[in-house]
């Protein structure tokens, strides 16, 4: 149980960190040129930093983890990460478009 804990903790952890991540990303593309928020080139240089923070932590919990970790728990550890981040990059991204820039 404890191990779970320690998961779901690191999971969250990262979660958080790579939504600011990309929240800070997103805000400098928006700061530069706002023709680049749609840019293919641009879109998949943010994908591949998204894919990067996912990979990363979960190396860094097995590594931690004596280089063993199972299917489940490295699933479960990327579904913490990718929600933690999802939910901030969204209400990043709601609060600009609505807030900050309702024209953009």
């Amino acid at each position: 149980m404890e191990n779970r804990q320690t998961l779901t903790q690191h999971g969250l952890k990262w979660g958080l960190i790579s939504g600011l991540i990309g929240i800070i990303m997103y805000t400098l593309v928006y700061a530069i040129n706002r023709g680049y928020l749609v840019s293919f080139g641009v879109g998949a240089l943010m994908l591949l930093v998204n894919i990067l923070l996912l990979v990363y932590p979960i190396y860094l919990y097995r590594k931690e983890n004596g280089g063993l970790l199972t299917f489940k728990d490295a699933f479960l550890l990327s579904m913490f990460i990718f929600a933690g981040s999802s939910l901030l990059s969204t209400l990043y991204q709601f609060v600009l478009y609505n807030v900050i820039a309702p024209t953009l």
